[in-house]
């Protein structure tokens, strides 16, 4: 502020000795004006661990100084530091004196030594002007520091471990020691001998501490299986750490196995002897992670081990994981028709695995099969035969007597009565049956039979003489030969079977009205092997049969009504099969047919030369043969049940050429010890005529369309020509038959009744 004062002059001699005269004098104030007060301290910084310090804090103006004192109040208070981190300190005056630029005081600061990593912490020293009570200055105010002296701590994480079903390990972590920061680390799981993914879930991630806190966990899933298994072990292993370090950074966790030990079965087995061996299955009641083992002996019960079956004598081995595992034991495979028989393979000395008793056991059982290939065969052969009875009986059935007598040699029909018997008019002329002088081929005796047939018919009596178209009993006296091939599998697809046979038939038989009945004498040889099918699994036994067979078969065909007619046949056969296989077997034994077969046709309507039928059939057939030392006794069936629609249609062009075309629709079930199963047949057939010239071209086809038995295939086409422009019986017969595959299945040559 301006200073004011008076100047005093006062003259001294001459006139104006003594004169005096006050003069005032205004003095400006040109320094700056103070409006702060600084505090310092001294020391700035105290250390947490040290000693009570006194602390000098200083004010000062910040510019002139005051003409009056200025008292300022220092207070000591916390800032970042809390009051629990220091001694409370009581304020206290300072004062400036007037004219003074500052002054000092000091206090005593005690620090509490505490255990906390933590960041350098403050006081706040600030002050208020007390006096002069309306000073306008402010006061800045200072600030202490307190040094932390504590180290920073080091993480640590410690080993751990679990039962498997607990479903996870718990690790501890902790920290050396306390710290306010917030300290982050992060972790990850590494593999020691368990694995992640299957007996634990890997995992990764950052775990914090808080302010104060020292201790946290972490939790590792643990994969609970069902394995016996060896205790196992994981890693977790710590990384980078943000305000500590990391100390122990590495834990094993150890997975405690609680499993119990699995045990051992094994299943009793059986297999035919001709398989060549037999599998008993083992099995563990649950999977283990230990590699198991077990000794595997045979012991000779019914059978006898070099006899029946190679011996066993080893060592069986469970790697980690596996459950089941098969023994496979040789079998002997011999001609003897014999009983069943058992040998037990024991199982003990376990390791790593429970047995429910020392000795476990399982039983063998041989299923003798030396049967097998003879049903296999006679059933085929048997309804070879059948069939070829079936279709020579089945003309004589569909037509009744046939008027005049035939001859068929060779497969070339000629009238009876155009054969000349001891040559032509020429003595030494050889008799011409058919075609040209010339035209000629070579066949055996084999094809000659099956394609030759004869026919005598007998015309009932007109005032004691036979008269064709008479009424009266019409007798038929015939002959016909056959032949035929097989081939096929077992029912288990082991053995392949094929085979011929050639059937030849004589038979007489009478017509009455529609009422046929009749009987014929036949024979039937038959030939052919066995073996190992090519996808068995190793090869077998092979060997040859022959088959004789002479047999009887009586018939009927019955006119139920106009539209329905019904038929049978009876069988019955004896003779002799022949089995032959290198070194191990040469038997022969007697064979016996019996045969039953029913039918019949009812035609539901015929309008406009349109038909429309319904066909049923079936047979039984049984085979035996009878037992010697080496072959068993056997009986093979064999059964067919058959229904079919069956449509046709006749149409005339123009005044003696008819189109007559069929077609049917069946269904079937085979059978017995041969196929098996339901299936469903088509056929069709077609058939031109011309009246005037008596030339008659007709064709069929049949096919097997699906079936149960999958490798069951049956398929056939047939056709035939012939010329007849005579009176039935008299002058030029040509007929012409030509078939391939199963055309005729046999009964369905009696489906149709006469005209």
């Amino acid at each position: 502020a301006n200073d004011t004062a008076t100047l005093t002059h006062t003259a001294s001699g001459g006139d104006y000795a003594g004169v005096r005269k006050d003069l005032p004098v205004t003095v400006e104030d040109d320094d700056e004006r103070s409006t702060e007060v600084h505090l310092t301290l001294d020391p700035a910084s105290v250390s947490e661990g040290a000693e009570p310090t006194e602390v000098t804090v200083t004010a000062a103006l910040n510019a002139a100084t005051l003409p009056t004192d200025v008292v300022v109040e220092v207070t000591v208070s916390p800032d970042s530091a809390g009051a629990e981190d220091f001694a409370a300190v009581r304020p206290f005056a300072l004062t400036i004196g007037a004219g003074a630029t500052g002054s000092t005081a000091a206090f005593t600061f005690a620090p509490v030594d505490d255990v906390f990593d933590e960041p350098e912490e403050t006081v706040a020293v600030s002050g208020r002007i007390t006096a002069p009570p309306d000073s306008a200055l402010t006061v800045r105010p200072a600030v202490l520091t307190i040094v932390d002296d504590d180290e920073t701590p080091e993480i640590i994480i410690a080993d751990a471990g679990a039962v498997e079903s607990a479903g996870r390990i718990v690790f501890p972590v902790r920290l050396s020691g306390a710290s306010a920061h917030t300290i982050t680390v992060s972790y990850r799981t590494a593999d020691g001998t368990a694995e992640a993914g299957a007996d634990y879930e890997a995992g990764a991630g950052e775990l914090s501490f808080a302010p104060g806190e020292s201790e946290r966990s972490v939790t590792i899933a643990v994969i609970d299986d069902a394995l016996d298994e060896a205790d196992e072990t994981l890693l977790v292993q710590l990384g980078e750490a943000e305000h500590a370090s990391v100390g122990d950074g590495e834990a094993t966790g150890t997975i405690v196995d609680e499993d119990q030990t699995p045990s051992i079965t094994i299943e009793d087995a059986s297999e035919v002897e001709s398989s060549g061996g037999i599998g008993f299955v083992v099995t563990l009641d649950a999977p283990s992670g230990r590699p198991i083992s077990v000794v595997c002996r045979s012991a000779d019960g019914t059978a006898i081990a070099g006899d029946d079956y190679v011996e066993e004598v080893g060592v069986l081995r469970f790697e980690p994981g596996e459950r089941q595992k098969t023994i496979r034991m040789e079998l002997i495979d011999d001609a003897l028709d014999e009983g069943d028989e058992q040998f037990l393979l024991n199982l003990s000395e376990p390791v790593n695995v429970r047995l429910a008793a020392e000795v476990v056991s399982a039983v063998g059982t041989i299923e003798d099969d030396d049967a097998a290939v003879t049903v296999a065969w006679l059933a085929r052969f048997g309804r070879t035969v059948t069939q070829q009875v079936l279709a020579a009986v089945g003309e004589r059935t569909q037509g009744g007597a046939a008027a005049g007598s035939q001859v068929s040699l060779a497969g070339h029909r000629v009238s009876a009565d155009a054969l000349v018997v001891g040559g032509g008019e020429e003595e030494g002329e050889p008799a011409v049956l058919s075609g040209r002088s010339g035209d000629y081929r070579t066949m055996d005796g084999r094809e000659f039979l099956a394609a030759s047939s004869f026919l005598v018919a007998m015309e009932p009596e007109a005032d004691g003489v036979a008269e064709e178209g008479a009424e009266g009993l019409r007798w038929t006296v015939w002959g016909r030969g056959a032949a035929a091939g097989f081939e096929g599998l077992d029912e288990d697809g082991r053995l392949s079977i094929d085979g011929s046979v050639l059937t030849g038939l004589a038979g007489v038989d009478a017509d009455l009205g529609g009422w046929l009945g009749g009987l014929a004498v036949g024979r039937s040889d038959g030939n052919g092997g066995y073996g190992w099918a090519a996808e068995a699994e190793r090869p077998a036994r092979e060997g040859d049969l022959e088959a004789e067979l002479t047999s009887v078969y009586p018939y009927v065909r019955v006119p139920v009504t106009d539209w329905l007619s019904v038929w049978g046949v009876f069988g019955y056969g004896i003779g002799e099969l022949r089995q032959v296989e290198d070194v191990r077997l040469e038997e022969q034994t007697t064979i016996g047919m019996l045969l039953g077969a029913l039918g019949g046709r009812g035609e539901l309507l015929s309008v406009g030369g349109v038909e429309l039928a319904v066909k049923a059939d079936g047979y039984l057939l049984r085979m035996t043969s009878e037992s010697t030392p080496v072959l068993p006794m056997v009986e093979a069936d064999v059964r067919r049940l058959r229904v079919t629609a069956e449509g046709s249609g006749q149409v005339r062009l123009g005044s003696g050429l008819m189109v007559r075309p069929s077609v049917e629709v069946g269904v079937r079930h085979d059978g017995g010890d041969v196929e098996n199963g339901t299936g469903v047949e088509l056929g069709g057939g077609l058939s031109l005529a011309d009246l005037g010239i008596g030339l008659v071209l007709s064709g069929t086809a049949r096919v097997l369309v699906t079936h149960e038995d999958r490798g069951y295939r049956e398929w056939g086409a047939a056709g035939s020509l012939s010329f007849d422009p005579g009176a039935p019986g008299r002058g030029l017969a040509v007929k012409v038959d030509s078939s391939y595959g199963a055309a005729a299945g046999g009964v369905e040559q009696l489906w149709s009744q006469g005209a």
